[in-house]
């Protein structure tokens, strides 16, 4: 979750993927596995929302608001 919540160019473009081990600081499974995702590659994108209007950016520059944002998450 942590990630996603991040602007697109800070986003990691190459991951690994098949773990079920949850992350819990982050909020998600960890980067393990035996399958690499790659970004670059078609139907891969790490886009979505980003900019001003989704906060990425004050999230991305206040780690204090990012961990709040996470904590509150994961109460619901």
């Amino acid at each position: 979750m942590r990630d996603l919540l991040l602007p697109a160019t800070m986003r990691k473009k190459v991951f690994k993927v098949g773990s079920r081990e949850f992350d819990e600081k982050d909020i998600g499974f960890k980067d393990e596995g035996a399958f690499e995702f790659d970004t670059s590659k078609p139907g891969n994108s790490n886009s979505g929302h980003d900019g001003p209007r989704y906060g990425s950016e004050v999230l991305a520059n206040d780690p204090t608001k990012m961990d709040a944002l996470l904590e509150y998450l994961k109460s619901l």
